[in-house]
């Protein structure tokens, strides 16, 4: 929970259980670090500077450089492959007014609720509306969006009107550009490679900003049918598995969401109400930001990674919160896919029993396994990176036990011809490291060839 104390900030109550988590000391560096920050923000101003939109400044996203095309920290959402100076060589549009830059918008939840709202606490700010209540709002436009639907919903809560911010779509220069500082901001001194995450941190202006919405919520309260609420990803294709995880849940007694299908007015309306919230980690479980104070709330991690984000989230609000492993991503790519059953940790939590004779619970899940699998091919070149070898692998016992219950399981011969192959290279790579051994990763790629290849074979026969 915040805390303020003569403009200081801390978060102290916050109550975080990682005992369900297949093992929390792999993630000891980063589950008790502070993420509040106490800058005090303020503005810059550059003369000439220039808006790059949708991915002309790198083939990611986009941002501000000064009128020499050196970048603007704090402008982009990822730095990961901006150039040192951008390309001034092209077509670039020149406008003859004064600016205040917004940010970049883009249609993901997620991070619209952070990173594309994180220079609006300036619009509130005395030095906006005295030195700078003539400017023009801008933004810089990514993969063609647009304010509309929830997206324009939650500015007008701001108070805010986006019919005024106009949407930068060309690279265009402008006689000036105010930026203001970031209230939800990206941590440069630590970048997790294998992950493609940076820590994150708020301050006091992002938590107003929150609040403002959560208290919209509050004003505007009605009675909804339940108080236990499982919102749910699974119209993504990525989420494999997540419909055992929604039938899990509905046996508990909770409501399956699916926000996407409701307005943001109704979604806050479920959130404020709610007693027990549960989802995956990812853009759906940052709405725990509009839940009140005191919420029980479950997050199932996607792959080996708590999502940066969302630890700093965490932090904003007092909320009982319960990391539960109930994933088995093996490859680990960060943007997908992800695959997901019912762990021993998830049926614990809530005291229950794996039962291994229940047939239409393992043959669900060999059904969604055998999906995952399919899936996966086109990352395979890539191999199985270390940190997920060494969560799944050497840190718990969830990936042969798992793999060995399906394997058991009557008539799956295609699963024990495949566990075969995982036992090579999980459980006796070895043999293979032997052969590669000063880069074993090299001898894991060999292998998954291999898998793939045997797969491929089996599945046109099933």
């Amino acid at each position: 929970m915040l805390t303020y104390d003569n403009n200081s900030i801390t978060t102290s109550n916050v109550n975080v259980n990682y005992n369900y988590l297949y093992n929390k000391d792999y993630y000891a560096d980063i589950i008790n670090k502070e993420h509040f920050s106490n800058k005090n923000l303020s503005y810059r101003i550059f003369k000439n500077a220039i808006i790059f939109p949708n991915g002309t400044l790198s083939n990611e996203h986009g941002g501000c450089t000064d009128e020499n095309g050196i970048f603007i920290n704090g402008t982009a959402i990822t730095t990961s492959s901006i150039p040192e100076r951008a390309n001034l060589n092209q077509k670039i549009k020149h406008v003859h007014t004064k600016v205040i830059y917004l940010g970049i918008f883009f249609p993901m939840w997620g991070h619209y609720i952070t990173d594309c709202i994180r220079f609006l606490w300036f619009l509130n700010s005395n030095e906006y509306k005295n030195k700078f209540k003539e400017y023009k709002l801008v933004g810089a436009q990514l993969w063609r969006f647009k304010f509309i639907g929830n997206f324009k919903r939650i500015f007008e809560i701001l108070g805010i009107n986006c019919d005024e911010i106009e949407l930068v779509r060309e690279i265009t220069r402008y006689d000036e550009i105010v930026i203001p500082d970031e209230c939800f901001i990206r941590d440069e001194s630590f970048y997790d490679k294998y992950k493609y995450e940076y820590d994150r941190s708020f301050t006091k202006e992002y938590v107003e900003l929150v609040d403002k919405i959560r208290n919209y919520a509050i004003e505007h309260k009605t009675p909804t049918d339940c108080k236990k609420i499982y919102y749910s990803d699974s119209n993504k294709r990525t989420q494999i598995g997540e419909n055992v995880l929604e039938e899990y849940f509905k046996s508990k007694g909770y409501k399956i969401i699916h926000p996407e299908k409701l307005s943001l007015d109704q979604q806050l309306n479920y959130l404020i109400n709610c007693e027990s919230f549960a989802s995956t980690v990812g853009s759906i479980s940052h709405n725990i930001l509009f839940l009140p104070n005191g919420t029980n709330v479950i997050l199932i991690p996607r792959l080996n990674s708590l999502n940066r984000y969302q630890l700093a989230l965490n932090q904003i609000h007092n909320l009982n919160i319960t990391y539960i492993d109930s994933s088995l991503s093996l490859f680990g790519r960060y943007v997908g896919n992800f695959y997901y059953f019912i762990s021993k940790q998830l049926v614990s939590y809530f005291g229950d029993e794996i039962k291994n004779n229940n047939r239409k619970y393992l043959r669900e899940n060999f059904k969604n396994f055998k999906k995952y699998l399919s899936r996966i091919f086109i990352y395979l070149h890539d191999g199985i990176d270390e940190t997920t070898y060494d969560y799944y692998f050497n840190k718990t016992d969830t990936a042969k036990e798992y793999i060995q219950q399906l394997a058991d399981f009557e008539n799956t011969f295609i699963l024990k011809r495949i566990s075969k192959f995982y036992e090579a290279f999980i459980y006796d790579s070895s043999l293979f490291f032997e052969e590669f051994e000063e880069n074993p990763l090299v001898a894991l790629k060999k292998v998954l060839r291999q898998i793939k290849k045997l797969v491929l074979k089996i599945f046109k026969k099933s």
